[in-house]
């Protein structure tokens, strides 16, 4: 995902501004990213999905392909079944249409996997925790700068260590829809 991430959007000079779990289709080909809100690098984004987007979208600044590095951080996370945790943070923010609105945000946020969930020997959960950790600095300029940086670091860490286990995956035969009102797709299954 982080490559095609890179490829699709990236390496345009583009964020893809809303990666989330549910806007990434897993095909039979690859995996890849949609409903992108194109923001061009330096500008800032119209929009947001809370708990996804990174702190300089939050905070209404310029955003760079660091910025999909953060949420794509956290889809790892979720798939590792690991936390990210540390001192939550109180923000006000701009909200359009709305003015302002009060946010949390976990300003430093650390990683912790569980070992009860994800065996793995120190020195690999030690190395996942740093990888991480860094992508989902507070500052953009400490996180893999654009999504192919974090593609090779993941790879990296996949060779040195397997991870155990399958991650399972709920999809079947349907199609993809959008809902009357709705910007987020749903995957309507089919019988049969």
């Amino acid at each position: 995902l982080a490559r095609a991430v890179d490829r699709d959007w990236h390496a345009r000079g583009l964020v893809h501004g809303d990666l989330k779990p549910g806007n990434v289709l897993l095909e039979q080909t690859g995996i890849r990213a949609f409903d992108p809100l194109d923001v061009p690098s330096g500008e800032i984004a119209a929009g947001m999905t809370e708990g996804w987007a990174a702190p300089e979208q939050v905070l209404a600044q310029p955003l760079t392909a660091a910025t999909d590095v953060f949420a794509l951080a956290l889809m790892v996370v979720a798939a590792l079944s690991a936390v990210a945790f540390g001192e939550e943070h109180a923000l006000v923010v701009p909200a359009a249409g709305r003015g302002r609105r009060r946010l949390r945000m976990i300003k430093h946020p650390d990683v912790w996997l569980d070992p009860q969930l994800v065996e793995l020997p120190g020195e690999a959960r030690a190395a996942w925790r740093a990888l991480l950790t860094r992508c989902l600095a507070f500052e953009p300029a400490r996180r893999p700068q654009r999504g192919a940086e974090l593609a090779d670091q993941l790879d990296e860490l996949l060779r040195r260590w397997e991870l155990p286990g399958r991650l399972s995956v709920a999809c079947g035969p349907g199609q993809l829809e959008y809902p009357v009102g709705s910007r987020d797709p749903i995957w309507i299954l089919q019988d049969g």
